[in-house]
């Protein structure tokens, strides 16, 4: 389920890079263009589902990281216990 929510996470990064991209590029070609509402509110959009990518990916992350470390103490074992 972890590697899902960051293979999820992931995708949901390249509506912000593309975003990103387009930024630089209508600032280099058409400055003007940045301040048009319609752009900046899918700018805007774009920027917030790539933060919720980022969100995923963490919570995937912190989700492998507290299945992998140990639950606590194991039973005492003393010598002479067979292993198992």
């Amino acid at each position: 389920m972890a590697v899902l929510m960051i293979l999820v996470g992931l995708v949901l990064l390249l509506p912000g890079l593309c975003a990103g991209a387009f930024v630089v590029a209508f600032g280099l070609t058409d400055p003007r263009s940045l301040v048009d509402p319609g752009l900046v509110l899918l700018w805007a959009t774009s920027a917030a589902v790539a933060a919720g990518g980022v969100l995923m990916i963490r919570a995937g992350r912190r989700r492998m990281r507290d299945r992998a470390a140990p639950s606590g103490p194991g039973p005492a074992r003393h010598p002479g216990d067979t292993p198992g």
